[in-house]
């Protein structure tokens, strides 16, 4: 009965251990989305519009440092959708909720 009891307490040690490392990525990533935003001048967004525009705005700050370059037409429509709306959101010309809805990705 007592090894049972160890080895549900390392498996509980072990879940832990899980948790907080998933808990020190989320921060590191939240940081680095957070120095990108400032970066681009686009600190005081809402965290709903910075969180729906986060994967476009790392790819497009590693592609401005160098790090690579893309030709997909694609991207290049999305990215300057997102640039288009999120200045339209700054400016008071459109709502939150429009340019959320304007810059959700539907499948």
């Amino acid at each position: 009965m007592n090894t049972a009891r160890k080895l549900y307490r390392k498996e509980e040690t072990t879940s832990q251990a899980l948790t907080v490392v998933n808990a020190e990525v989320s921060f590191d990533e939240d940081a680095r989305l957070n120095e990108i935003y400032e970066a681009l001048g686009w600190g005081d967004l809402p965290y709903r519009l910075k969180f729906a525009i986060a994967s476009d705005i790392v790819g497009y700050y590693d592609e401005l440092m160098g790090l690579y370059s893309t030709c997909d037409p694609g991207v290049i429509a999305r990215r300057k959708r997102v640039a288009y709306w999120v200045e339209n959101y700054r400016n008071h010309v459109a709502s939150l909720e429009t340019t959320l809805e304007a810059l959700r990705i539907t499948q």
